[in-house]
């Protein structure tokens, strides 16, 4: 009875501290913002000189370098306090001189000494090329003509100002703040998120108590969609790392899946699609677009658009970046959007990645609520709410070291099916990532006595084997392209014959590695620094991550693992982690950096189970391990649900 109080007074404390804090975070995020119209200021060499603008001139501004395209707002443009007819144009184009977007606005009265125009719309697909915005008149003489004036004295440096083609001494300073109307919007949407993180803390301490529960299905499932759409929603499009790389990729199979090929390296997509609109680089504007543009059809009829600014895509197996694919084909098939294309994409990795882990949760005859918490980490629901890759690393690493678990310690007798999942997981599961490939090798910890063939160690060997040359082969372009020389890059790298001939230099740089970014790596391990590092967590999340994962360790396992399995599995983490490592010492550290720059804790988490799993266990009374279970569960999902909504208000601070 004192144990059903003292849950149920837990609970109440996780829910009222989350509404507590998600007031607070409600209240920050509007306190400090305005809703503004965008503004395109005007000066001269002497701000509040006129600059005259009539039939025939046309006033342009060409901008060095990219700017964002934000949402819908109008343009505020300074006049001489009077009353006059004709038509004002604005355009906007890019270095091509193609069209960007086409506004005009009858001229009637002036408002406050300014004519406002309203982009309905908004700038789109303005982001990553050069901008030329161009004014110009219909209708207006210079006997009442238009006199451009200075709103305030702030310029924008890198634009050259012309007047007829003609060069001036004038600036444009873009002033951007989104319109007022899509603020409502936005409140709704972190008024009905916050609800619904809520009822999910409710629903975990609920279903944990339930008998004959199946903990992958019934609970690491639904929340896991439920925080992942949280996370899809307050982390903006192509803020995740490497997120537009894999955008481009998984745009470029759903081209092949709808039929669409590429012709002499011209990039094939909708019109709409043509240019990014959102970046890495996020703030509270990049919401007001976001939440605007969703729930939009389009008007592109086909996808023969070119387009100019997709770089490099990375290659590999077709379950890195099918799952964003598949929600991007299914988003162009039904006319949709830009941005639903994109929340498409990211949920259908966040979907089929969910659904591996799930899977794994229910497989894994040890450490159920180990693998849980693992999946509900920040960093991992970044990952999978996002167009990475390593969703689908965390996933089918996940499910395929739990299918091998359940050989180990679980299963009787290895079936002919079994032998099909086996091939499955060496052609999906091990080379999605080079450096993953040695968890195949778990496949020598299965009893020979499982199998029905007398040679049952030539099956193992010749399975790992296999797995390591298949691997290695997939891989092979990048695999030895560093053997002997440096990589394509403006500073002189690593090499791989390099890094073993001089062995001694190699260690102590891993040492020193490991001295000074230590921390850096446990934060990027559990989720403490999201969005390229730029949003950084208290360490009181980390502090409530760690006992959620410590917790999880203290309940006992219902299989004895192992010495010699133990050391297998601290063999195969570092090995993974190894590999991990010296790729990124061999193509992303110059030889003249004190340490190996690149490497991430995110790299280790799909084989950080294992790493765990050698751990000794721990000895507590079984109320106890319950309680650690139950405790456990609940305090991952509450962090999550705390942190994302942070993640709203730090993304509004911006």
């Amino acid at each position: 009875m004192k144990h059903r109080i003292g849950g149920w007074i837990f609970l109440g404390a996780l829910v009222l501290f989350l509404l507590f804090d998600m007031t607070l975070t409600y209240r920050s995020a509007w306190e400090n913002w305005a809703p503004l119209d965008y503004v395109i200021n005007l000066t001269e060499a002497e701000p509040g000189e006129g600059i005259l603008l009539s039939d025939g001139n046309t006033l342009s501004w060409d901008f060095e370098g990219s700017k964002e395209g934000l949402g819908s707002g109008k343009i505020l443009i300074d006049v001489d306090n009077k009353d006059f007819g004709g038509v004002i144009h604005v355009q906007i184009k890019d270095e091509s001189n193609d069209g960007l977007l086409y506004e005009e606005d009858f001229l009637k009265e002036s408002v406050s000494d300014a004519i406002s125009m309203d982009f309905g719309d908004g700038i789109r697909g303005i982001s990553h090329h050069p901008l030329i915005i161009e004014l110009s008149t219909d209708g207006v003489g210079e006997e009442d003509g238009i006199y451009l004036k200075a709103v305030n004295d702030e310029t924008l440096p890198g634009s050259a100002c012309a007047i007829n083609g003609e060069k001036m001494d004038c600036d444009l300073a873009l002033s951007f703040a989104p319109a007022a109307p899509h603020a409502k919007k936005i409140k709704l949407i972190y008024v009905f998120i916050c609800w619904l993180l809520v009822l999910s803390v409710i629903y975990v301490f609920l279903m944990i108590k339930r008998q004959n529960l199946n903990l992958g299905r019934d609970v690491f499932l639904p929340i896991s969609m439920v925080i992942g759409i949280a996370y899809m929603l307050f982390l903006p499009p192509f803020a995740a790392p490497d997120e537009e790389t894999h955008y481009v990729t998984a745009y470029n199979m759903s081209n092949h899946i709808l039929g669409v090929y590429d012709e002499d390296d011209i990039w094939r997509c909708r019109e709409e699609d043509q240019y990014y609109t959102y970046s890495d680089q996020v703030n509270s504007y990049t919401y007001f677009y976001m939440f605007d543009d969703m729930f939009r059809r389009t008007a592109a009829t086909d996808n023969t658009a070119e387009n100019p600014v997709w770089g490099d895509m990375f290659k590999g197996p077709i379950t890195m970046n099918g799952p964003g694919a598949l929600g991007i084909t299914f988003a162009r098939i039904l006319k949709l959007g830009y941005t639903d294309m994109i929340l498409w994409g990211r949920f259908f990795n966040l979907l089929i990645s969910s659904i591996c882990i799930a899977g794994a949760i229910s497989l894994t005859p040890v450490r159920k609520e180990l693998f849980f918490v693992l999946g509900c980490l920040p960093i991992a629901f970044q990952q999978r709410a996002s167009f990475s890759y390593d969703g689908m690393n965390i996933g089918l690493i996940f499910l395929f070291t739990a299918y091998l678990l359940h050989l180990i310690y679980e299963k009787d007798r290895i079936e002919k099916k079994d032998y099909v999942f086996l091939l499955l997981g060496m052609f999906f599961a091990a080379p999605m990532k080079l450096v993953y490939f040695p968890v195949a090798l778990l496949v020598l910890l299965i009893p020979n006595a499982k199998f029905s063939n007398a040679k049952a160690w030539m099956i193992k060997t010749g399975y790992a084997l296999s797995a390591v040359v298949f691997t290695v082969l997939w891989n092979s372009s990048r695999f030895i392209k560093n053997w002997d020389m440096t990589n394509e890059t403006d500073y002189d790298g690593y090499t791989l014959s390099g890094v073993l001939t001089d062995f001694p230099h190699t260690c102590s740089l891993l040492i020193e590695t490991i001295r000074e970014k230590m921390g850096f790596y446990v934060n990027t391990t559990f989720g403490v620094s999201l969005g390229y590092f730029r949003f950084d967590f208290g360490n009181e999340f980390l502090i409530v991550l760690v006992i959620a994962l410590v917790l999880a360790l203290l309940i006992r396992q219902k299989y004895e693992v192992k010495t010699s399995h133990r050391w297998m599995f601290a063999i195969v983490f570092l090995l993974s982690a190894g590999m991990s490592v010296l790729t990124m010492l061999l193509v992303n550290t110059p030889l003249d950096s004190p340490v190996i720059e690149g490497v991430q804790g995110r790299y280790f988490l799909p084989v950080l189970p294992l790493l765990l799993l050698c751990l000794p266990e721990v000895r507590i009374e079984e109320e106890s391990e319950r309680l650690c279970s139950k405790v456990s569960m609940n305090l991952i999902v509450f962090v999550n649900a705390w942190m994302v909504t942070r993640l709203f208000g730090m993304v509004m601070a911006v």
